[in-house]
């Protein structure tokens, strides 16, 4: 079976870049994860009008927000924060 990917919006790459290592060695974890998984059960949806259903995971202190792209076997990663 083929792997999905992973891509990630240009918000998720400021926040990554500005990030700890130790931090961005965790969320790249957290990516591959969701791209070894893309039909996993989220910890919550969103379905905004008009737009891809979205899916949000907690992992540690970091809550992502995605979509799989099954047309491109892609999973779009859209958001990550922080939760203090």
């Amino acid at each position: 079976m083929d792997r999905y990917g992973y891509s990630v919006a240009d918000a998720v790459v400021v926040t990554f870049g500005q990030s700890p290592k130790r931090q961005r060695d965790f969320l790249l974890r957290a990516f591959v994860q969701l791209a070894d998984n893309p039909s996993g059960q989220p910890d919550f949806a969103e379905h905004p009008a008009g737009q891809h259903p979205v899916s949000g995971t907690r992992f540690g202190r970091w809550l992502i927000r995605w979509w799989p792209d099954h047309a491109v076997r892609v999973v779009r990663i859209i958001d990550v924060t922080l939760v203090r």
